[in-house]
């Protein structure tokens, strides 16, 4: 009996020894996990931390030199303002880290990236914000009143609907064919009529007015680099672009539409060089302010913005000549004060024209549209910024 209970003693005990260092291991994992979980919360809680100081010294950064942007005397602002961009400033140190400072700049917004840097152990934590300035400065305006104005003189040889103009006080400045015109003619308040203004025999009087008209060249927005320049493109399946933006060169092939979102208000869409064989639609409830410095038309019947209307488009040009010719269709205003424009060719232009001199032939036709009569120029080359908003 007595060895039996023995038996049954130490089979309990062993038992029991298996279920302590059962439950002891339980609580060694449980332990183990509890370790890994505050570990993982200590190190999460450290690297949000870290992404806080990240954060608060690329604000820092950013506010620093928008507020010395802010604060640029007018000479210091033309001389930035001439700058090449973008441009940098890295390792910039702020108490426990770094800010590296990218500014680029286009149409008149100032775009100020600021990357803030701290160690975290062997690595780093970053965090990046931008603060957006724009001008302050009143922008010069164009007042266009006419379908044609040459600077410098406008001869006339196809149907022109609307007035036309010009500058220039010399001797033939204004030819015109009395057929083709319908509208009045301006010359300098200062100049001899009959010396300015000159016809073919039999075309008949037209009403002519005195009005001094000033059209400056206009300012063209910088290059602002990456990522804001977005290189050269060919468009030869129908795309869609954003407005605000700067290209090097878009070659449109024949047969193909690019269409320019732009969404309301101003826009800015900036192309060095702009080959055009297809067509260009404009998307949006605002107006696309188009800076072009060579245009290439190398297709028959080229559409620029033939769906809307063209107070929708004004076109900035850059060259020394143009000529519009092959049946192509625009529906804007073209300010180039310092450009020859020939018209030829069918060629259809529902707006505007400010050129050097301005020469219509072989059935090309300006119809004047009474809804552009200011067109946006420049600010000032000291133009200074003020903070609009972050990103």
């Amino acid at each position: 009996m007595i060895k039996n209970r023995n038996r049954r003693l130490q089979k309990r005990k062993g038992s029991s020894l298996l279920i302590v260092l059962a439950i002891a291991s339980i609580l060694v994992i449980l332990s183990a996990a509890v370790g890994t979980g505050v570990v993982w919360e200590a190190n999460n809680a450290r690297n949000q931390e870290k992404k806080t100081q990240a954060y608060y010294i690329a604000r820092s950064g950013a506010a620093a030199t928008a507020k010395w942007l802010e604060n640029m005397t007018d000479a210091e602002a033309s001389k930035f303002n001439a700058l090449t961009f973008p441009l940098n400033s890295k390792n910039n140190v702020f108490k426990n880290g770094t800010y590296d400072i990218t500014i680029n700049k286009i149409d008149q917004q100032l775009f100020v990236e600021s990357v803030g840097r701290v160690k975290s152990g062997t690595s780093y934590v970053t965090d990046t914000v931008t603060s957006v300035l724009k001008s302050e400065a009143s922008n010069i305006v164009a007042s266009i009143k006419t379908s044609i104005f040459g600077v410098d003189g406008v001869n006339i040889n196809s149907p022109i609907k609307g007035d036309i103009g010009t500058n220039s006080t010399n001797a033939g400045a204004i030819y015109y064919n009395g057929n083709y015109l319908t509208g009045d003619i301006y010359i300098p308040s200062a100049g001899d009529l009959k010396k300015i203004v000159t016809k073919v025999s039999w075309a008949g009087d037209l009403v002519i007015k005195r009005a001094d008209n000033e059209y400056q060249e206009p300012t063209y927005p910088i290059n602002p680099g990456s990522p804001l320049n977005k290189g050269s493109v060919t468009i030869s399946t129908p795309t869609s672009i954003d407005a605000n933006s700067y290209y090097d060169n878009i070659n449109i092939v024949s047969n193909t539409t690019l269409t320019i979102n732009i969404g309301e208000g101003d826009n800015t869409l900036s192309i060095k060089n702009l080959f055009l064989s297809g067509n260009i639609k404009i998307n949006g409830t605002g107006r696309l302010r188009l800076y072009v410095e060579g245009l290439i038309l190398t297709g028959y019947g080229s559409n620029l913005n033939s769906d809307t209307d063209s107070k929708n488009l004004i076109l900035y040009y850059n060259g020394s000549s143009l000529t519009l010719d092959n049946g192509v269709k625009f529906n804007a205003t073209i300010y180039a004060p310092n450009t020859n424009i020939d018209l030829e060719g069918g060629a259809t232009i529902n707006g505007s024209i400010v050129g050097k001199t301005v020469k219509t032939g072989n059935n090309a036709q300006v119809i004047y549209q009474n809804n552009t009569s200011s067109v946006p120029i420049s600010s000032s080359s000291g133009s200074k910024y003020k903070s609009a908003y972050w990103k």
